[in-house]
């Protein structure tokens, strides 16, 4: 780190007559008139003061500290927030105040960088909503939350239901499933190759039983079926994919 110097005279410390200063490297903390810049030798700091000189100090001034930077990178997401990660980079061993905003909601922390001169800290944000990172009024780091995500129902292992397909009509077919939850809400996903899909919703009867009413399906593009039961949370892939009994 460079220290700046300054010529005009310490506040603390008057100037000294005593040539003993300029000696065992002292003569570098006092200023030569004739350069403005502490001495350069002990001789041209002896020599001042035996001329009737008197001997100036140098005055050290406080390093400027340098504004930091932010990083901001949104991380996982639990109980309705993003966690937001945001790395502080600056000066070393300084602690700064930074400001976070998220929507309407303001908070400061203090972060204390390390000797590599960075600092961390984490909050929470809301789904879709700006986050600024503040020091001293100026925005030194920024993210927007993306849309929080659809959480899948989890798929149970094995064969929980079981469905069936049956022709109504020409080119129609009813669907069954069992094995649900009694007089739960339901419904038969079926996705077709190239990842068209049709939802059958519905509600089971007291027994678990489902049926659909007659859905159009074409024997050259067969779909694999998916049972969702919104009672227990669960889905549950029907496999191997089934083939209507009369095509």
């Amino acid at each position: 780190m460079t220290v700046a110097v300054s010529i005009v005279p310490s506040a603390m410390a008057a100037p000294a007559a005593d040539k003993e200063l300029c000696k065992s490297g002292g003569f570098a903390s006092y200023v030569d008139p004739t350069t403005d810049l502490p001495f350069a030798n002990q001789g041209r700091c002896v020599a001042l003061v035996n001329g009737g000189g008197l001997l100036v100090a140098v005055e050290e001034e406080p390093p400027v500290l340098i504004a930091p930077t932010a990083k901001v990178t949104v991380a996982a997401f639990a109980n309705g927030v993003f966690d937001v990660a945001v790395e502080a980079q600056g000066q070393p061993n300084t602690t700064y105040a930074l400001d976070l905003q998220a929507g309407a909601v303001q908070e400061t922390r203090s972060v204390t960088t390390s000797a590599e001169g960075l600092a961390y800290t984490t909050v929470g944000v809301a789904p879709e909503t700006l986050l600024e990172v503040r020091h001293n009024g100026v925005v030194i780091g920024s993210v927007i939350t993306p849309a929080a995500p659809v959480e899948e129902p989890p798929v149970e292992e094995g064969l929980r239901a079981s469905v069936a397909a049956t022709p109504a009509r020409p080119g129609y077919f009813t669907f069954s499933a069992a094995g649900l939850s009694p007089n739960g809400g339901m419904r038969l996903l079926l996705t077709f190759p190239g990842g068209q899909t049709v939802s059958q919703p519905g509600v089971a009867d007291a027994n678990g039983n489902w049926t659909s009413n007659p859905t159009s399906l074409s024997c050259s593009a067969i779909p694999t079926y998916t049972v969702q039961d919104y009672t227990t949370g669960t889905a549950t892939p029907v496999a191997p994919a089934l083939t209507p009994t009369d095509c």
